[in-house]
């Protein structure tokens, strides 16, 4: 994604009213007011960066990892995303990720998880982790039906191929209904949807923890 460029960023028309405020309250020009709106920015990013080296750096002192070179493919995506992300369970992800490339006991080369883990919200990755826990499930946290963050949820996770869907019969109480005029008992029937991770999830998953 490279550096943030705020002159041609969608966040533009709000940063020109600000800056239109700003010179009302304020002595330096227009340009000055863009740079410090822009090294706040670099500073945010930079801060998240350091913190998410740091945690990789504890990690591998405290488990004695040999470390080994990581690809340039991963690297540069890594630094991009971890420099916007502050959530603290998605810092954790990218840190674990981080150090499973650099682990010369692991054999981690597929490059594709950083783009992946950019796009998932810590919702999601709860989702992943009890999944992969439990295997399947028809009952998850944030998929009720109504709800909107369900929604996204399952809709981002099936759509990046992390998890699958497959569907089993749940037979209820009795029903009495007439078949042919005729009074009978049948059982009520209702199919149940359940989640799973794929085998690609799995990979990906393991691929952002710890866990042997």
């Amino acid at each position: 994604m490279g550096e943030l460029n705020i002159k041609s960023s969608t966040v533009e028309k709000g940063l020109d009213l600000a800056k239109e405020f700003l010179q009302s309250v304020m002595k330096p020009s227009l340009d000055e007011v863009g740079e410090l709106f822009a090294d706040k920015v670099k500073l945010w990013r930079i801060k998240n960066q350091v913190r998410n080296i740091e945690k990789v750096k504890a990690i591998v002192e405290k488990e004695g990892i040999n470390t080994k070179a990581i690809n340039m493919k991963v690297l540069f995506p890594y630094l991009d995303a971890v420099a916007l992300e502050d959530d603290e369970t998605l810092q954790d992800m990218w840190a674990n990720l981080f150090v499973n490339y650099v682990d010369s006991e692991k054999n981690l080369t597929l490059s594709v998880y950083p783009e992946i883990l950019r796009q998932l919200s810590s919702e999601e990755v709860e989702i992943l982790a009890i999944l992969y826990k439990i295997g399947t499930s028809d009952n998850l946290p944030y998929t009720d039906e109504k709800s909107m963050i369900a929604l996204q949820a399952i809709h981002n996770l099936l759509r990046l191929g992390l998890i699958g869907t497959s569907y089993t019969i749940m037979y209820n109480e009795n029903e009495v209904v007439k078949i042919n005029k005729t009074k009978t008992t049948v059982k009520k029937a209702a199919m149940v949807r359940n989640y799973h991770l794929t085998d690609f999830g799995t990979d990906f998953f393991l691929a952002c923890t710890r866990e042997e």
